[in-house]
């Protein structure tokens, strides 16, 4: 509600305030080219041909340190807009964000007015954030039957008690990045299988041909499930998988110790975990 005011100009990006929420808007966009441009100074030097790892890995270090001061600048403006459809649009549009704390999420969404709350958008939200914390770090982990390559049905909690460690890998041959870090893994399970280390693949194929090939020519040693439904499958949901590959570790009563590690990331601690 409210007289909006609109600027346009030959030079530059049109501008919208006059509401408190349009002003707010407007600050956002601002933040976006500002950060925009940042990026691109940032990954500039990653196309150099002499660029090494560590300078690589520094680069990406400082990436997504930037990223966080983005996320809790644009957060601060939704902080300031609650009362209004903005702080509302950047709700719900970055909760899904890996890096948005659930507390302070459920802490905006309890400022919001009734009206908001009602919303079937936020009434679901408010069920993914339930269903996340059921197999949050530190708890038991969701107890799920599949069939093997060979149709029979896997307890994954019966694997996970035969191993100190067990990786619950969520992948499919259709995902170009989990086959990429397949190699990282079949060594993964090499180095450490004799010191007690399980991997059980969860596949979200909906070829079965394609997975028991897949399993063949990427020489993965380990137990491997899937009810070939893809994104439909009941894991999904359980383990609110967002994106593929991802790895929940679990110890051997089935507590859940870390979720979302990659290459050296998830070899250092799976090293670290059997010690």
């Amino acid at each position: 509600d409210g007289d909006i005011d609109v600027t346009v100009s030959r030079q530059g990006q049109p501008k919208v305030g006059g509401t408190k929420s349009n002003k707010a808007w407007q600050k956002v966009n601002e933040l976006q080219a500002i950060y925009s441009l940042k990026f691109d100074s940032l990954t500039a030097p990653l196309y150099m041909e002499d660029l090494n790892e560590e300078q690589r890995q520094q680069i990406l270090t400082q990436y997504e340190a930037t990223e966080k001061e983005m996320l809790e600048k644009v957060l601060q403006v939704a902080e300031d807009n609650l009362d209004n459809a903005l702080g509302y649009f950047i709700v719900t549009s970055m909760a899904g964000s890996q890096e948005l704390d659930p507390l302070r999420l459920k802490a905006m969404i309890d400022d919001m007015p009734a009206e908001y709350q009602q919303r079937q958008e936020i009434v679901d939200i408010l069920k993914a954030m339930e269903a996340a914390a059921k197999v949050a770090v530190g708890e038991p982990m969701q107890d799920f039957t599949l069939p093997d390559t060979e149709g029979n049905e896997v307890n994954v909690k019966d694997e996970v008690a035969k191993n100190k460690i067990t990786i619950l890998d969520f992948w499919a041959t259709w995902c170009k990045p989990c086959c990429e870090e397949m190699p990282n893994m079949v060594s993964l399970y090499e180095q450490f299988h004799d010191k007690g280390l399980g991997i059980v693949g969860v596949s979200l194929d909906t070829d079965k041909e394609a997975w028991v090939k897949g399993i063949a020519d990427m020489k993965m040693a380990w137990k491997q499930v899937g009810d070939m439904k893809g994104w439909k499958s009941e894991c999904v949901d359980l383990y609110q998988v967002r994106a593929i590959p991802f790895v929940v570790v679990v110890d051997q009563q089935g507590k859940i110790l870390e979720k979302g590690l990659r290459g050296t990331a998830l070899e250092l601690f799976i090293e670290g975990q059997l010690k």
